[in-house]
């Protein structure tokens, strides 16, 4: 088999493989899904240095031959890594339905939020209100500490606002069953500026066992005695905000760009992954 055919055989079959991986893959915990990522660019690169390894011999000189096969397995790395990169669709959400911007049902209230949920500074707890509040109008969400007026109502709500890329929310509702409906919400701005509206949505429910799990995770996190603010500030990054309501409680817990070992970043990293939205730039 020549150099053309080895061509002709690979790049269209390994191009449909990373269509279908792309289009199809279900969301993975890390690290799984990075080794499954490294793992195609890896085929990648050695399944061109051998279509084209016919093409190599025929160059006169070894260091050319082992020069040009490090510069063909470099450019298919790159053009891969930087089709991860720019093309959000990859691990953004699918898209269940693509929403037109409308009047969501959400208050600019402060009755949004406990009072002084956010520390004792009146006057910053005023603009984290106003901020959060704007950005979680945008995604069509509204009070959830007024869920707390319901005795029966068991819901989490985990809300991401990144500096740059788009805010998004997951929300949690159980049932009576133990199973929960798990939604997950983003909208088209950016956390730390103009939110814009709703543009993705994904509904999906998980059954009672791994509502349950949810639940283990939130006791072994001590979640409902976490301090609901740590006054702890930095350039950029990202706010997450975990409010919980159970029978009646209302607890709500915010932190700036969290460790992934953290109580409310092994929570949020859950949620996220029940809703089965992948983000990549999740910090």
């Amino acid at each position: 088999m020549n150099t053309l055919k080895r061509n002709v055989t690979f790049i269209p079959g390994y191009l449909a493989c990373w269509i279908l991986y792309l289009w199809f893959s279900p969301i993975v915990r890390p690290p799984a899904c990075y080794i499954a990522d490294a793992s195609l660019v890896i085929a990648g690169v050695g399944g061109l240095v051998w279509a084209n390894h016919g093409g190599f011999r025929r160059i006169r000189w070894r260091w050319l031959r082992a020069t040009a096969r490090l510069t063909v397995g470099m450019i298919l790395f790159l053009v891969l890594a930087m089709t991860v990169v720019l093309y959000g669709w990859r691990i953004q959400p699918r898209i269940d339905s693509l929403l037109t911007p409308s009047s969501p049902e959400a208050t600019q209230e402060q009755g949004s939020f406990s009072p002084y949920a956010f520390g004792s500074n009146t006057e910053l707890s005023a603009f984290e209100v106003g901020w959060y509040t704007n950005q979680l109008t945008a995604l069509g969400e509204g009070s959830f500490y007024s869920l707390a007026s319901d005795t029966n109502a068991r819901a989490f709500r985990f809300t991401c606002l990144r500096s740059f890329h788009n805010p998004f929310s997951v929300i949690m509702t159980f049932d009576g069953n133990g199973r929960a409906l798990v939604t997950g919400k983003m909208a088209s701005g950016a956390g730390g500026y103009a939110p814009g509206a709703l543009c993705r949505l994904r509904r999906t429910t998980i059954q009672s066992r791994e509502a349950q799990k949810f639940l283990d995770l939130v006791a072994a996190e001590s979640f409902w005695t976490l301090p609901s603010k740590i006054e702890t500030l930095g350039c950029d990054g990202s706010q997450w905000i975990i409010e919980g309501v159970d029978h009646g409680t209302y607890h709500l817990v915010d932190r700036w760009t969290p460790e992934e070992s953290s109580p409310v970043g092994r929570l949020g990293r859950e949620m996220l992954y029940l809703s089965k939205m992948r983000i990549w730039f999740l910090y």
